[in-house]
């Protein structure tokens, strides 16, 4: 669990969206996404609200700033994806609204789950759909990214290069047994998904 604090009183940013200046912030004076789980005041970013979980599926909430989305496929819903993430097209979280995305993808909150990856992708899309799989002896519910609307990457918070995400993406294309293992996909599925993939490069 992380050990950074909350500081209740928000701290303003011009570059911070509307919806997200009510979130509290951690110790770092970043927002604390919506969906993230609070013990004892503090952010755990180990896991999320399970409350807020289903309240973001059943009443169409963003889980960055925890507002309404706009209805299913009236406009883009945006995703924060790693280089893995993208390769399969599943992530463990919630869509959010692109302007909330953006922000973290240039801040991400210290210990949250993008927190250590140099490179992060915004993929904008009209459709994902939820599914419960299995992980080991658990079952979770993940997200399926239908092809993206927009998708542009970001390397330490700035526009990144093409050859920035060319060598993210390869490294994370090395352990494709294992990203086969954690999505149920086939390789030959997540080779294709690969090549796809590599059309939205810078």
């Amino acid at each position: 669990m992380s050990t950074t604090s909350v500081n209740s009183k928000p701290t303003e940013n011009s570059n911070t969206p509307r919806a997200m200046l009510a979130l509290p912030r951690d110790r770092d004076g970043a927002p604390i996404p919506w969906g993230v789980k609070l013990i004892d005041a503090v952010p755990d970013y180990s896991g999320f609200d399970e409350n807020k979980f289903n309240r973001a599926l059943s009443a169409g909430r963003c889980w960055t700033c925890g507002e309404r989305l706009a209805p299913p496929g009236s406009s883009p819903r945006a995703f924060l994806v790693t280089p893995a993430e993208a390769i399969m097209r599943m992530l463990p979280e919630p869509p959010s609204h692109p302007s909330c995305i953006s922000f973290l993808a240039r801040r991400p909150p210290r210990n949250s789950r993008t927190s250590q990856y140099r490179l992060l992708g915004v993929w904008m899309t009209r459709k994902a759909t939820p599914a419960a799989i299995n992980k080991g002896p658990e079952r979770r519910t993940v997200f399926w990214l239908d092809e993206p609307t927009e998708l542009y990457w970001l390397a330490d918070g700035r526009a990144a290069s093409r050859e920035d995400v060319e060598a993210e993406i390869a490294a994370a294309a090395t352990q494709m047994p294992e990203l086969a293992a954690e999505s149920g996909l086939t390789t030959k599925q997540l080779a294709e998904q690969l090549h796809q993939l590599r059309r939205w490069l810078p």
